[in-house]
Order: C-alpha cells, then sequence, then structure tokens
C-alpha cells in the first residue's frame, strides 16, 4: 500500500511541475521558442529591420540583390531581397517570376502554397511557401513578396524541413518589423531672367535654358515635366480672361484635347488664379496636364503666368503617390516676387 501510495504521489508531483511550468497541460507548445527581436538600420538604403537576439547578421551582396541576412545556430536562415520593379512590371508577375526562377533553379522544388493579397504589418503582398533540397537535406521556406517606394522586397526565411509551421509567428513579426523610410526630395531654387517669379524644382531633374515664352522648364527624363509661360498681356485683360484664352489655344493645338476641371485657385490665401485639368495625346500616348495661371499688373505693364505639370499615362501607382507629394512642394514655393 505504501508503495501505491508513492506512485499516486510521485505523478501528483510531476502533474503539479507540469502546470506550474507552463507545460503541454496548459495548452502551450512545447516546440515553440519566444524570440527577442532587435532593431539592425541598414543606413544606405534607408531601411530598419527587426532580427532575432542570438543570430548572427552576415555580410550583404547588393549585386545579387541582398540588403540584410542573418543565421541562427539551429541552421535558420533569414533574408531581404531588393529589386528594381520593371516598367509597368505588377507585384503578381513579379511573384510569378520568382517562383518560375526557383523551379528552373532549386532541386527538387515543390510549390507547397502561394496566397495573394496578405497583409503583414504595413505591407501588401502576396506569400509563397515551398520546399527544396540542398546537400541531400529538405528545407521549408517562406517568402513574402511586396513593392515600395518602385522597389520589389522579398522577405525569406529558409529552415529545415518540419520546422516551419510553428516559426510562421516570428516570420510574421520580422516582416512587420521592417521600415523603409520614404524618399526625400532635394531641391535647387530658380529666379527668372527678369526677377519677376521664384520657383524651386527637384536638384536631380534636368534644367532646360529659356525660349521664347518658356522661361522655366525640367523633366525627369521619364516624361514628366514642370514648366513655367511667361507672357506679355494686353492692359486690360484680367486673370479669367487670360486663363480661358489659353483653353482655347488648347483645344485648338492639342490632339484629342479633354478638359476634365476649370476653377479658380487660391494658393495660401494669397496668390490668386485659375487651375485647369486636361488630358491630350502626344506620340499615341496620354498626356495629363494641370496648369496654373496667374497674372501681374504694374501701371502700363500686365503678365501671364502660366506654371504647368506635365505627367505621361504610363507612370507607375509609387512613383505618382512622390509626384503629388513634391507637386505640393513646387506649387508652395512659387511666388511671383513683386506681386
Amino acid at each position: 500500500m505504501k508503495k501505491h501510495m508513492f506512485f499516486y504521489l510521485s505523478l501528483l508531483s510531476i502533474f503539479m511541475v507540469l502546470i506550474l511550468s507552463g507545460g503541454a497541460f496548459a495548452g502551450r507548445n512545447l516546440n515553440e521558442v519566444e524570440y527577442k527581436l532587435l532593431p539592425f538600420s541598414v543606413d544606405s538604403m534607408g531601411i530598419t529591420v527587426l532580427y532575432p537576439d542570438g543570430w548572427k547578421v552576415g555580410k550583404v551582396d547588393t549585386t545579387k540583390g541582398i540588403i540584410f541576412k542573418a543565421e541562427s545556430p539551429d541552421d535558420y536562415l533569414y533574408e531581404i531581397y531588393r529589386y528594381k520593379a520593371g516598367p509597368d512590371e505588377t507585384l503578381s508577375e513579379y511573384t510569378k517570376s520568382q517562383g518560375d526562377w526557383l523551379e528552373k533553379n532549386y532541386e527538387n522544388y515543390k510549390e507547397v502554397d502561394v496566397d495573394e493579397g496578405e497583409k503583414i504589418g504595413d505591407y501588401t503582398g502576396n506569400i509563397r511557401i515551398y520546399t527544396y533540397t540542398y546537400k541531400d537535406s529538405v528545407y521549408e521556406v517562406a517568402e513574402f513578396y511586396f513593392k515600395d517606394n518602385d522597389n520589389f522586397y522579398i522577405v525569406l526565411l529558409d529552415v529545415p524541413k518540419g520546422e516551419l509551421d510553428g516559426l510562421i509567428p516570428l516570420f510574421k513579426s520580422l516582416v512587420s518589423g521592417i521600415k523603409i523610410a520614404k524618399p526625400t526630395f532635394s531641391f535647387k531654387e530658380f529666379t527668372s531672367p527678369d526677377s519677376d517669379f521664384l520657383i524651386k524644382y527637384p536638384a536631380n531633374w534636368k534644367l532646360y535654358p529659356s525660349k521664347e515664352d518658356m522661361v522655366f522648364e525640367v523633366g525627369d527624363g521619364k516624361g514628366v515635366w514642370i514648366q513655367v509661360l511667361v507672357h506679355k498681356l494686353s492692359p486690360d485683360m484680367d486673370t479669367e480672361e487670360y486663363a480661358k484664352s489659353s483653353g482655347k489655344w488648347l483645344s485648338k493645338n492639342l490632339k484629342d484635347y479633354k478638359e476634365t476641371r476649370f476653377e479658380k485657385f487660391v494658393k495660401d490665401n494669397e496668390l490668386k488664379g485659375y487651375l485647369r485639368n486636361y488630358k491630350y495625346m502626344d506620340n499615341e500616348k496620354t498626356q495629363y496636364v494641370e496648369e496654373y495661371y496667374f497674372t501681374y499688373k504694374l501701371e502700363d505693364m500686365n503678365k501671364g503666368f502660366t506654371l504647368v505639370f506635365v505627367m505621361p499615362e504610363d507612370i507607375s501607382s509609387d512613383y505618382v503617390e512622390k509626384l503629388r507629394e513634391m507637386k505640393e512642394k513646387i506649387l508652395n514655393s512659387f511666388s511671383l516676387i513683386y506681386g
């Protein structure tokens, strides 16, 4: 009887240890590891990431697109790749092309799953799960594809087969920890030859010489233009008449011209004028234009100023967002010096 009592007491002790230690009886996965994540800045790329404490940060190879790499003592590999997006290349197209490359280059490659439109942290992208063989060992990989600032990113976690399921929470934490700085614009200042207006423009854009009424013109090399036209007006012409006369010239001289907006505009409750949006065809490509009209009168002098923003149809959505931000800064910088 004493032996039986000792046996029962031993079982009770084991049971209590499991409960107090948060073991399987408490519903805890004994294989699950809690990772402390540390920050790491990839300064040259404007990116901050998180990686698990105890993992070794490795050397990167930007020629192969690798911008961050960390390895664990358990043969786990965490990498981030960055590639320039091609013109009009979508994330779905890029995800598929990567799958084709993997199938061609990885031994015993097998795609397990691909999910599109998954949101992790700040990014919405595509997840691919697959397996492959390296030196007679089988590995599982989770990859997350997303696009930011005209670049495609791949976040990769590569582990021995059978361990990926328990590491998906870590993988999502690593993706969520990625922070990419928004591009900033550096500006130069331009003062017109007659010192009648001032404007700021992106420092890396090309400034073209003045010609006739085109006093200011810069381009980004991708078909986006910023221009300022200056016209001498009759003494009695006001801003509304100047803007409407410009509209008549546009409708007469531009192919497939279509006006989409025309209204009064006030800049900072100070510089008043008119705003026009329109589109037209040039070299079989639709051009989208936004124009601002201002006038200035001084005694017998009357001048009209047209600030023009031109954007072709094939600009990526990410670049469009950058241009909108930049346009606001340029518009706010524009001033009539003696106005």
